[in-house]
């Protein structure tokens, strides 16, 4: 088995398991070996969102989406993620660019069209 994939999805485990440290630490980890992986920064983002560390989460999207910049789970948690912390300009850029994505990023634009019609998204990180 490819130890990369193996690895972010243990990571996707820790977190849905609420091991929100170990997540991070590992994810971390897996940044240090593979600086280029835009999905273990989403899931360092996911981990320290979900830990209340609002302003690290969103510089981990946001290096993941340098990265990858249709990556849509790193767009959708971005932009759910400014909204909560009340940053609703922020939140819309984010809508806005995710309406132009290619019609495979579906979560992503899904969140567009919530976010363009109301102000308030009820989605877990």
């Amino acid at each position: 088995p490819d130890l990369f994939l193996v690895t972010i999805h243990k990571d996707f485990l820790k977190i849905a398991e609420g091991k929100l440290g170990e997540a991070a630490e590992s994810a971390r980890g897996m940044i240090a070996r593979w600086p280029q992986s835009a999905e273990a920064h989403t899931n360092l983002g996911i981990a320290l969102a979900r830990q209340g560390r609002g302003d690290e989460a969103l510089a981990a999207y946001r290096q993941a989406l340098v990265l990858d910049p249709q990556l849509a789970q790193a767009r959708y948690n971005q932009g759910v993620l400014e909204q909560r912390m009340g940053r609703l300009a922020e939140a819309e850029a984010v809508a806005r660019f995710s309406q132009r994505l290619p019609h495979r990023h579906l979560l992503a634009a899904q969140h567009a069209q919530r976010l363009a019609g109301q102000h308030h998204v009820e989605v877990a990180l």
